[in-house]
């Protein structure tokens, strides 16, 4: 035999052996082995994309988010400010995003309004958070979170409509103790345009309201709407020829172009611009909402006016209670994102107690946890919160309705060209019902 060739055929079997054990034995580490042993980048920090309108109080709780979970979890945010895009251009450019299928976005903030629209995109939330944790929040600001009883969002902060006052402009008026009462009790329409008649000073606009074409004046139509019928949208069929329809258009048409109370240019008006009219032009009354002191809080102060405006409730048809919109943003889960349990200790970040706070101290945004409402100390800091939270328990929600973002695009088109003067408000009735009946587009 040849020896060179003998220890060649074992070496060979040797190194044979050795290696098809080596094999085996990475066969059975790795199925025995739970897979993130061999996960390299398990230390990785992961990154999520959040987009929203980031104020100076989102800033602060993301940056007090990444501090925590440095290392393990950043918040990288789109910002898509107010001040640069409309509600109505948000909701177009996240629709974009999300029909694309997109993992690149994460979370991302709605109008509360826009639930029912959204909800096929969201991820639903229940395996996420304890049921405890759910009985925390405020009912008004859950109830737009649940969709056919599916909890697909959590509340991030609200916002409602109320009647803003000069009570300086009230007191100076002979009966003014008793109209400030009657502010108090929320006045009637009827006595609102009575009262109107005792400012001759047309260099003061008596009511300013957001009339543009955009959902402000469409909260608007609706309290008018939902103050004659509470429950016109509880019904199976929407009358949209209805006497409380015309009313609605008339009452706002009344405001603008019969009385006079309100100049002709806040048909292209929106919030910011009626705040700014108000506080410059000295306006007696103002419907705006109730983070409205903090927007313009700059503005207020430089000219000395802060402290001269009160609130109140806002105008009623006789004979039915006042009601003010509720307003707010939502946080989703997007069902596409690739890192849900990572974007959703986010989330669940957003509605601790630590956060609402900053969010109210830094810009108005009223707290969605019912906790902050019965802290002594923190009302005792903020003790406009509580005046504001009772015209939250009497607030109403726009319905949430699959077809609502349609239904709104209608009616703030129909009532605004009512309030430019450019169509009946018999028209804009036949119109609205043409346009809801037949599906017709409408283009803002």
């Amino acid at each position: 035999m040849n020896i060179k060739n003998f220890f060649s055929k074992r070496s060979f079997s040797y190194f044979f052996i050795l290696g098809l054990i080596s094999i085996l034995i990475f066969i059975f580490i790795y199925f025995s082995i739970p897979i993130y042993f061999f996960d390299f980048n398990k230390n990785k920090e992961v990154v999520i994309t959040y987009a929203d309108n980031i104020s100076a109080a989102h800033q602060i709780v993301v940056d007090k988010f990444n501090e925590e979970y440095k290392g393990k979890i950043r918040v990288e945010t789109i910002n898509l400010p107010f001040s640069k895009f409309s509600t109505n251009e948000r909701k177009e450019l996240l629709t974009r995003s999300l029909r694309s299928k997109s993992a690149k976005l994460d979370v991302f903030a709605i109008d509360l309004i826009w639930s029912a629209r959204f909800a096929k995109w969201a991820e639903p939330l229940e395996k996420y958070i304890h049921e405890n944790e759910v009985k925390k929040l405020l009912p008004k600001a859950l109830e737009s979170c649940l969709i056919s009883d599916t909890l697909i969002a959590l509340p991030m902060y609200l916002d409602i409509s109320i009647l803003y006052y000069r009570r300086d402009l009230i007191q100076a008026l002979e009966n003014g103790k008793i109209i400030e009462e009657k502010l108090k009790n929320s006045i009637t329409w009827d006595d609102f345009f009575t009262l109107s008649k005792q400012f001759k000073n047309e260099k003061n606009p008596f009511y300013l309201f957001p009339a543009d074409n955009y959902e402000g004046l469409v909260c608007s139509f609706i309290e008018v709407l939902l103050n004659q019928n509470p429950e016109f949208f509880h019904s199976d069929t929407l009358n949209w020829q209805s006497e409380e329809i015309s009313k609605s258009f008339s009452l706002l048409n009344k405001i603008i172009n019969e009385k006079n109370l309100t100049p002709q240019i806040v048909t292209d008006y929106r919030e910011t611009q009626c705040y700014d009219m108000f506080v410059y032009d000295d306006g007696i009354f103002l419907r705006g909402w109730s983070s409205f002191p903090k927007d313009s809080k700059a503005l207020l102060e430089s000219i000395q006016k802060g402290n001269l405006i009160e609130q109140a409730a806002l105008p009623h048809i006789k004979g039915s209670n006042p009601m003010s919109t509720i307003g707010g943003w939502n946080i989703m889960l997007s069902k596409y994102s690739e890192h849900k349990q990572e974007a959703f200790e986010f989330i669940k970040y957003i509605v601790r107690e630590e956060s609402q706070k900053i969010y109210y101290n830094e810009g108005a945004f009223m707290p969605v946890i019912s906790s902050i409402y019965k802290d002594e100390q923190f009302c005792k800091e903020h003790p406009n919160l509580l005046k504001t939270k009772v015209f939250l328990d009497h607030g109403i929600h726009r319905p949430f309705l699959d077809n609502y973002t349609k239904i709104s695009d209608v009616i703030s088109y129909y009532a605004n060209k009512v309030l430019k003067n450019q169509l009946t408000v018999e028209k804009a009735v036949n119109n609205t019902y043409q346009s809801l009946i037949s599906g017709e587009l409408i283009l803002r």
